[in-house]
């Protein structure tokens, strides 16, 4: 009975033995997750840190904003034996008064503080000298700006978690972090006091990289310009922007006064506002190009069409309209010689005959009062007032007052006039990369809507081509041996306090594309509030137009087009510009002539009809090819109607029941 029982111990002390080593094996052997979460509970402290973020690069493959190595300084206050010691010599160190490491310091409850971020390798080795097992550091990124003032406004900067705050850096904020975040464990003894080693729990990768339109070659030359400007003319600032013509992505930008990137955390917000997008201002003349755009959709005004200016006045209800210019004195002007004179009676006139509402339509579909998209943060809509608009309103709106935009609204609607009317999605970043170079995503150009057809928008590039001609008000912002369009703007300031005009107060602009012939850059310049005798933008704005015009045509290398070679394309848009002025000939028979050259075929508007009635409409213009999609009525078009169709083989149509 005993032996049975001393068998029956041992078997069960021999089971239990088996367990416990199985058991044992199985902790020491294979991961455990929920011993590993325990540990790191109860003997780790977790520090994540910013994963480093992707760079910036330039058109021309230069890097613009770029990561170096930093230390950051931490401590565990609960290991501190003489705070006030180590304050002291850390303040020596690092140039911070010892009072504030001191309240830094003083927490003996806490086992973790940040003393100092983004250290240099310099400054990681002196302070290292200092004999104190209650400091330590952790390896970071810092970002760094090697340029310093350039292109600052676009690009922006980030704190000191490497987070977006402004520009680019917050725009594309989680693109450029798109990476996993750099834990370190701080090891903690069984009382739970650091111990300050540091150990890596995931490696991190790095974030996407932007390439950027910015061509720093017109970049550097467009602010060297603007800063020479706003000192000439002793102005409050100066906004500049040029604009690839076709596509409307963004080649350069800047304001005046710039800051230094560098030093962002100690430079006034109002410094690192990027005018060109978050402000908005009345643009005066270089506004009133889209007027006379509204005014040739609506048809019943041609461009021979002549409006009577009289007397130097002209009274809407109880208010007047003065000219801008007080020795203009005209009698008849055609819209040609409206916008050559930029005479604000003939524009008056003109919009008055429009109507409110068929104005406000087309400045709409221009982009006025709403956002252009662009890729940045803070953009601003404008103000394009709902209507019904008083008279004297749509007087004021149609020469540029009553309305507000941002430069960047303006230059890219003077695109779509040069593109052939077609409005665009302003862009800066033209592919996000990945470290190694490959392309995750290519940005293409965008197109929101066309706004005219290629004839009206052949006959506005005209028409501002007259504005810069010699005894004209933009004739300074000519560029010898090329054809240049663009109108001047010379505004008064308002005081945003008051709501009034500043007396003696303006902001002077000029708005352009080049060459006529084939359009490559808009550039739009403003200067706000010069000083002196000189403030109308004929004399300020256009010769600024002027310089960058040339640096850009020089930069493309885009030859002249006065030579003997293509003289004959010069003296053919020459002669087409006469005859718009030519003001005893027939309408129709100068239209026709003017569009000769250019625009023979355009795309009808389809939208509604049956699918036999659009074929039969096209195969009146020219044999097509057909990729139709869908049945019903034609819901959509390729190309959009107004296009020309002298280069197209194939017509695109997408049907729907409505």
């Amino acid at each position: 009975m005993l032996k049975n029982r001393f068998i029956l111990l041992s078997i069960s002390f021999f089971c239990v033995s088996v367990v416990l080593i199985l058991r044992l094996a199985q902790v020491q052997l294979f991961s455990n997750k929920k011993l590993q979460n325990l540990e790191n509970i109860n003997f780790k402290k977790v520090l994540k840190l910013a994963p480093k973020r992707g760079q910036i690069f330039d058109a021309q493959g230069k890097a613009l904003v770029i990561n170096t190595p930093s230390y950051s300084l931490y401590a565990n206050p609960k290991k501190i034996k003489n705070v006030l010691k180590l304050s002291r010599a850390l303040s020596k160190e690092l140039s911070t008064s010892a009072f504030s490491i001191y309240k830094k310091l003083h927490k003996p409850k806490k086992q973790f503080v940040w003393i100092a971020r983004k250290l240099s390798l310099q400054k990681k080795e002196s302070i290292s000298k200092i004999a104190s097992k209650a400091i330590a550091f952790v390896e970071e990124t810092k970002r760094f700006y090697p340029y310093r003032k350039h292109l600052s406004t676009v690009l922006g900067f980030v704190d000191v978690d490497s987070k977006g705050l402004e520009g680019l850096e917050l725009f594309y904020n989680q693109t450029l972090s798109k990476a996993k975040e750099e834990a370190y464990s701080i090891l903690k003894d069984a009382k739970g006091r650091g111990l300050l080693e540091k150990g890596t729990l995931f490696k991190s990768s790095r974030g996407l990289n932007l390439e950027l339109n910015i061509v720093s070659d017109l970049q550097n030359i467009l602010e060297k310009e603007i800063d020479k400007t706003q000192k000439l003319y002793q102005a409050d600032a100066v906004t500049a922007l040029i604009l690839d013509a076709q596509s409307s992505a963004i080649l350069a930008m800047a304001n005046t006064p710039g800051y230094d990137l560098l030093k962002a955390s100690t430079t006034a917000n109002q410094l690192k506002r990027n005018k060109a997008i978050v402000d908005i201002f009345e643009p005066g003349s270089t506004f009133k190009p889209f007027v006379v755009a509204a005014a040739l959709k609506q048809g019943s005004i041609k461009p021979n069409s002549k409006f009577w200016i009289g007397k130097k006045t002209f009274k809407v209800g109880p208010h007047i309209i003065r000219e801008a210019h007080k020795n203009h004195n005209f009698k008849w002007l055609a819209i040609k010689d409206i916008l050559r004179f930029s005479s604000n009676i003939g524009m008056s006139k003109m919009a008055l005959v429009l109507g409110d509402a068929k104005l406000r339509k087309v400045l709409q579909d221009f982009g006025f009062g709403a956002k252009t998209g662009v890729d940045f943060s803070g953009e601003v809509r404008g103000i394009l007032q709902k209507l019904p608009w008083k008279p004297h309103l749509l007087a004021n709106v149609s020469f540029g007052q009553g309305i507000a935009v941002s430069a960047l609204q303006m230059a890219n609607a003077y695109a779509a006039i040069a593109n052939g009317g077609v409005l665009k999605q302003p862009h800066f970043v033209k592919a996000i990369t990945r470290a190694d170079g490959s392309v995750v995503k290519k940005i293409k150009p965008k197109i929101i809507r066309r706004v005219l057809s290629s004839r009206e928008a052949h006959i506005l590039k005209l028409l501002l081509l007259s504005s810069t001609s010699l005894h004209s008000t933009g004739k300074a912002a000519r560029v010898s041996g090329y054809l240049v369009a663009g109108k001047t703007g010379t505004a008064q300031k308002i005081d945003p306090g008051k709501g009034a005009y500043l007396k003696g107060a303006y902001v002077s602009s000029f708005a352009g594309f080049f060459p006529v012939n084939d359009p490559k850059f808009v550039v739009y310049v403003i200067v706000d509030n010069p000083k002196g005798k000189k403030f109308y933008a004929s004399q300020v704005a256009a010769p600024l137009f002027s310089k960058l015009a040339a640096s850009a045509l020089s930069w493309a290398k885009i030859p002249p087009l006065i030579n003997k070679h293509q003289n004959s394309v010069v003296k053919k848009t020459k002669a087409q510009t006469k005859k718009l002025s030519s003001y005893k000939k027939a309408q129709q028979r100068v239209l026709s002539s003017l569009l000769k050259v250019t625009v023979k075929k355009i795309m009808p508007n389809l939208k509604n009809l049956s699918l036999r009635e659009a074929i039969k409409k096209l195969q009146s213009i020219k044999n097509f090819k057909y990729k139709v999609k869908g049945s019903g009525q034609v819901y959509s078009m390729r190309p959009l109607p107004g296009t020309s169709l002298k280069k197209i083989k194939t017509i695109k149509l997408v049907l729907k029941h409505f």
